[in-house]
């Protein structure tokens, strides 16, 4: 059920009809009336509100005492007439009139007034918003829902965001190694039928996640085929060792600074990332083979590897995807992710999660931030200062200790 419906199917609010005395309802302990009006904003699209009614529901709240949001004394109500509200909103008093009676409509407010239709204070007569208030108990678990939604499918897109370009690398040195091969050219057609970037917005969460699974299961196809033409046992290793970007900071346990700053999914940028010739790999890339760099990471890492890989011997791309699925409970922000994984290429991005993970529980200096440390290991990584191999031999030789 829809917040409209829920609140059409509401029985009617208490104070109509008369003027309701206290005890009055209040906002959740530590909620300030700034937060509703922050937490309506957010929810906009949610209640199905528009753009004209939100402002004037805005200016409504911004017209009352904050006081009175936490007071079971007394009530926040906007004494304002319409045409004081017209004017201030910029609209029509008749345009007001309409927002009011959504607004009513929706039990966000109550419209109270004397007999002739004045608003006063004495009384308390005046557009109510204590329906509002006994709301936000719904509208916050509503919030909730939303952000993990959103944060569901900006996982989706990150994950899908790394098979486009895992699947574009293999897909090219599939076609090198067998070129004119029917099943090498079926999957570049169906590569090259995946949805854009708008197409992924629009989707549905079961659309956008049934996609990213057949991109998933397009990547083991392409890895077969490679491994069916090829050495497996040397191939497999040399294009593991081969993803791990070379650096030279010496530990990023002291990167800390956070960012909050949102960034977006953009298939242009993975395709960039895609065409991007890995750097030579440095001396003692030979110890880090799957076995050895599933061994050092964290437990619940290793579980989402396990998941990715199935049965068999993981991938480096087993390791990014689980990755990205461990970033929500590190709490690192899916930006965070994209923008390691445009410094430093998805697969070192992979490898800066899993040392971060790892440091958690240091016994000297635990990792406290890891989001934050994502992107000052990323800065880094731009300034030619970061260090990754020499994190991971630390973390593999206190694993060993």
């Amino acid at each position: 059920m829809s917040f409209s419906q829920a609140a059409t199917a509401s029985p009617q609010s208490p104070y109509a009809g008369a003027l309701a005395s206290g005890p009055y309802p209040v906002l959740p302990d530590g909620m300030q009336r700034s937060q509703v009006r922050d937490l309506l904003l957010e929810l906009r699209r949610a209640l199905k509100l528009s753009q004209a009614a939100l402002l004037t529901l805005l200016q409504i709240v911004e017209r009352t005492r904050p006081s009175d949001w936490t007071s079971r004394d007394a009530e926040p109500v906007c004494y304002a007439r319409q045409v004081r509200l017209a004017a201030e909103l910029g609209k029509s008093e008749r345009a007001v009139r309409y927002d009011e009676a959504r607004l009513e409509r929706m039990g966000l407010i109550e419209r109270r007034t004397l007999a002739n239709g004045a608003r006063t204070s004495h009384g308390g007569c005046g557009l109510v918003l204590s329906p509002l208030i006994e709301r936000i108990p719904m509208l916050l678990a509503l919030r909730e829902r939303q952000r993990a939604e959103w944060d569901a499918r900006a996982a989706l897109l990150a994950r899908r965001s790394a098979l486009y370009r895992a699947v574009k690398t293999t897909l090219m040195e599939a076609q090198e190694a067998r070129p004119g091969n029917a099943d090498v050219r079926e999957a570049a057609e169906a590569f090259l039928s995946w949805p854009g970037t708008g197409e992924l917005r629009a989707m549905s969460m079961e659309a956008l996640s049934g996609h990213v699974q057949d991109a998933g299961r397009l990547a083991d196809r392409l890895d077969e085929l490679l491994e069916d033409c090829c050495d497996s046992s040397g191939r497999t290793a040399e294009r593991f060792r081969s993803y791990i970007q070379a650096t030279t900071q010496t530990s990023p346990e002291s990167c800390n600074a956070p960012a909050n700053a949102d960034a977006s999914y953009e298939r242009d940028g993975e395709q960039d990332r895609a065409s991007r010739k890995p750097p030579a790999p440095p001396a003692g890339l030979d110890r880090l083979t799957p076995r050895t760099l599933r061994s050092v990471a964290s437990e619940e890492l290793r579980l989402y590897l396990d998941a990715e890989a199935q049965g068999r011997e993981p991938r480096m791309r087993d390791f990014t995807l689980a990755a990205i699925r461990r970033l929500p409970e590190l709490g690192v922000n899916p930006s965070a992710w994209e923008e390691a994984a445009e410094a430093m290429g998805d697969e070192a991005a992979t490898l800066a999660v899993l040392v971060i993970d790892a440091n958690r529980d240091h016994p000297t200096a635990p990792v406290r931030k890891p989001g934050g440390l994502l992107r000052a290991m990323a800065r880094r990584q731009r300034a030619g200062e970061l260090n990754l191999l020499g994190s991971l031999i630390g973390l593999m030789e206190r694993r060993r200790g």
